[in-house]
């Protein structure tokens, strides 16, 4: 027996009193293998980040090297994905995010981690995966990313209200779009607050715009006079 194969059989034996019985549902009568999958594909990382009692488990297995980016066959969602879109714990959320998963995985939904945070309308966790994507050389990329709504992550916290989320993501760089794509309103299915939070937030933007423009007409002016009187 290997030195991780050990390790594996010591985890099963420790976590079969522990936790929501996530070990003896996997890996009973079979070997423990870090990818091995259920029948809707899910892997025992992915099911560990549901529950706060599973905490435990999800640390031992991100130490062993369980694999972050692996998907299920249902909604193709990674195990940060599927503690997201399924209120797991946010111990859980926290540790696989800054275990390394990939950002720019998409969901049968075409949603990304950040989208589904984002619908989760949760401030802290929302700004931890937000500011990681943000530090990312590819952080334009996963701004812009769509959902099969058509919705980018600007879009969606727009969509749920989200007013100071819409406001760091375009800080960031994302690209705010007119209502208008391809002859579809993206806000059609959207709440009337959301509608009122877009056209401020488009506002602020052509009000900034405006002001960045008469501040460098004014430079320019000034400029000009100092040249004349050289």
């Amino acid at each position: 027996m290997t030195a991780e194969e050990k390790m594996l059989l010591k985890l099963k034996q420790e976590m079969k009193t522990v936790g929501s019985g996530l070990v003896d549902l996997f890996f009973e009568d079979k070997p423990f293998q870090l990818n091995a999958t259920n029948a809707d594909g899910k892997t025992v990382t992915m099911m560990a980040g549901y529950h706060q009692e599973d905490v435990p488990l999800l640390k031992q297995l991100l130490l062993l090297g369980a694999p972050l980016n692996q998907t299920d066959t249902v909604w193709r969602y990674t195990p940060l994905m599927h503690a997201l879109a399924f209120k797991g714990s946010t111990q859980s959320i926290v540790a696989l995010l800054e275990a390394g998963t990939d950002l720019s995985v998409q969901g049968i939904d075409g949603n990304t981690a950040l989208h589904l945070a984002i619908q989760r309308k949760e401030d802290a966790l929302t700004h931890a995966i937000l500011t990681k994507v943000i530090s990312l050389s590819e952080k334009n990329k996963l701004l812009n990313i769509k959902n099969k709504e058509g919705r980018s992550v600007w879009m969606e916290a727009v969509f749920h209200q989200r007013a100071e989320i819409a406001h760091c993501i375009s800080t960031a760089g994302a690209i705010i779009p007119p209502r208008l794509i391809h002859g579809i309103d993206w806000l059609r299915k959207a709440d009337i607050e959301a509608i009122k939070l877009y056209q401020e937030l488009v506002k602020e933007q052509e009000n900034s715009v405006v002001s960045r423009h008469i501040s460098f007409v004014n430079f320019s002016k000034l400029y000009s006079n100092e040249k004349a009187y050289a």
